[in-house]
């Protein structure tokens, strides 16, 4: 998979790999959707590559084939060597569902130490890449720091997180911080035209209304749904809305559309000087990083109704 941007955050990752001096514990903080999970994939892919490509001077990439077993196994996230952990991986450890992991659990860490323990098997390092590790709970961020005080030999061990705020200092201090940046809108709505067949005019309309996300782009480039105002909705109308069958098939694309018009249409009137709408765009705000992590939409909106029927400041 080819990487759009993010060349600090790449630039050193490959003087990492090419001089051996890769930090063994790494902090990829970012926004929602802009290719942290994709790069720390690929930089699994680069350690265990069987034909690594060669990189030509001024290139910005990471050194792999994409062709080999190897990285097609990773790809498919089926690698002895690496392990992925998100939500549906908590779940399963835990033997839980995985609409109720809100948070990363100490059982799931211990997993992860285990699994680092022990030796590679087919590539040079066994990767640990963990998903939302912003979420870690006070004992599961305990026991990472144990992990990342004393890392096993030859062990790759990459945080994704939104917020590096969320983490503690003491796991910061142990690991190299790499920040990811919103995709550049050109870079996306390219992306959109070569990648996901979306016409070159439409692409680039959804590439400036995804903030440089790539989640929230492909959310948005088949959503034909008409721009909503929840505010122009009575409590009955608002419900049979959220009630039609569209929303038990799509209900957070549909969300995702909602908030962004709402977004953009407040931001807007606080441009041409209405000042009452910074507070209509703090809660939208709020509402889409509830979104970002996987609250249920319906629930997202159904809050998000009541506060916008409150006058601001009140």
């Amino acid at each position: 998979m080819k990487i759009l941007g993010q060349k600090p955050a790449l630039t050193y990752l490959m003087r990492g790999l090419a001089h051996g001096t890769l930090s063994p514990s790494l902090i990829f903080v970012g926004p929602a959707g802009v290719g942290k999970k994709t790069v720390a994939v690929e930089l699994a892919k680069s350690f265990s590559c069987l034909n690594p490509v060669r990189l030509k001077k001024n290139d910005v990439d990471l050194p792999r084939c994409h062709r080999c077993s190897s990285c097609e196994r990773i790809g498919r996230n089926n690698h002895t060597d690496v392990l992925l952990i998100d939500r549906a991986a908590q779940a399963a450890v835990l033997r839980e569902k995985e609409e109720t992991q809100t948070a990363l659990k100490i059982e799931t860490i211990r997993q992860v130490d285990k699994f680092l323990r022990i030796k590679p098997l087919e590539s040079p390092r066994r990767v640990a890449i963990i998903d939302e590790a912003d979420l870690l709970t006070i004992e599961a961020a305990n026991a990472m720091l144990k992990v990342l005080e004393e890392p096993p030999a030859n062990a790759q061990i990459i945080l994704l997180v939104e917020r590096l705020r969320n983490i503690p200092p003491t796991v910061q201090s142990r690991c190299a911080v790499l920040h990811f940046k919103p995709v550049a809108s050109g870079d996306l709505a390219l992306w959109l035209h070569e990648e996901q067949g979306v016409s070159m005019d439409h692409a680039l309309e959804v590439a400036q209304r995804s903030g440089g996300s790539f989640s929230k782009a492909l959310a948005l480039k088949d959503d034909d749904a008409p721009e909503v105002d929840l505010s122009s909705f009575d409590m009955d109308e608002f419900f049979s809305w959220l009630g039609e069958a569209s929303w038990r098939k799509e209900g957070r694309k549909r969300a995702e559309r909602v908030l962004t018009a709402l977004i953009e249409e407040a931001e807007r009137q606080l441009s041409s000087g209405d000042l009452e709408q910074a507070g209509r765009i703090k809660l939208l705000l709020s509402a889409r990083r509830c979104l970002d992590h996987h609250v249920n939409p319906r629930l997202v909106l159904e809050d998000l109704f009541v506060k916008m029927r409150v006058p601001v400041g009140s």
